[in-house]
């Protein structure tokens, strides 16, 4: 098959776009073209039309997702989707309740619903990043100050001429997770580098000194909510991810109420590291198919 390009996929942003304001906070972090081109090679992503991109998750299912708001298309349109497809994801829940509803009204078959722990969202308030308060959070805030006590840091817009400073903290940090090219997300984020604005991300390098510790790169979902995408930082300043995480949360707009850092993928150390900094929900992306 001939190789998805970016062109295809900026034309599906106008409608996820609509999406996503929609739902507000419980939006999907997937729900971005930028993501989703980005990451086409790890998840088989392909268009279909101009309603659907099929692909596979992380756990290897196949599956088509929507370009549309599913808890708005008639049962019928809807059946036949399901037909054509393994299954329908990620499905959030507000979409869930309507599509059981219209199936129920218009006496469709039965739906099986499945939903990974490995695929939901941690969803934080931005305001938990700025003050850290509370017994849960208050080893992050001793780290983050542990390491302001050592040096200042200060925060560089990432543009291309910090590119090799980035490309150096990723190195870094995927030997110390001992990580080989294309066992982590690498290869999205170098591609992602080439070029942020095309994809509507913005990126802050942290440097104590010349030597940079960590970065950040987000990307704005909705207006209430930014998504990050990618965060390295040096095992060796604990600190750097609390305060990374903090000083994005005091330059976030106003509006801004939340922060998506994605899903663990089942991966032990990536849920440790979310759940430590206590989200205050789990966004499921339900998996939707017709019942066997």
């Amino acid at each position: 098959m001939p190789e998805q390009t970016w062109a295809g996929f900026e034309k599906a942003q106008a409608a996820l776009c609509v999406i996503a304001k929609d739902l507000g906070g419980a939006c999907p972090s997937d729900l971005h073209a930028a993501n989703l081109f980005l990451f086409r090679r790890a998840h088989d992503y392909r268009l279909e039309g101009s309603n659907w991109l099929r692909g596979k998750t992380y756990d290897g299912q196949a599956h088509a997702l929507a370009l549309s708001d599913l808890g708005q298309v008639r049962a019928d349109s809807l059946l036949h989707a399901l037909e054509r497809f393994d299954c329908l994801y990620p499905i959030p829940d507000p979409w869930r309740i309507n599509i059981e509803q219209a199936f129920k009204a218009a006496h469709l078959p039965a739906l099986t619903w499945y939903a990974s722990p490995d695929d939901a969202d941690y969803l934080y308030p931005k305001e938990q990043f700025l003050h850290y308060q509370g017994p849960k959070l208050r080893k992050r805030k001793a780290q983050m100050m542990q390491l302001l006590a050592r040096d200042a840091i200060h925060a560089l817009p990432i543009t291309s001429q910090h590119r090799s400073l980035v490309l150096q903290t990723l190195e870094r940090w995927m030997k110390q997770k001992a990580k080989e090219v294309g066992q982590t997300d690498d290869l999205s984020l170098i591609e992602a580098l080439e070029d942020l604005d095309r994809y509507d991300l913005k990126g802050i390098l942290y440097c104590m000194k010349d030597y940079p510790l960590g970065f950040v790169i987000t990307q704005t979902l909705n207006p209430w909510v930014e998504v990050l995408r990618f965060a390295k930082g040096d095992d060796e300043f604990p600190g750097i991810y609390p305060y990374m995480f903090h000083d994005l949360a005091k330059r976030l707009p106003q509006d801004v109420r939340w922060l998506n850092f994605e899903q663990d993928m089942g991966l032990a150390n990536f849920r440790q590291a979310k759940r430590s900094y206590s989200p205050c929900a789990m966004l499921n992306k339900w998996r939707l198919s017709l019942a066997a």
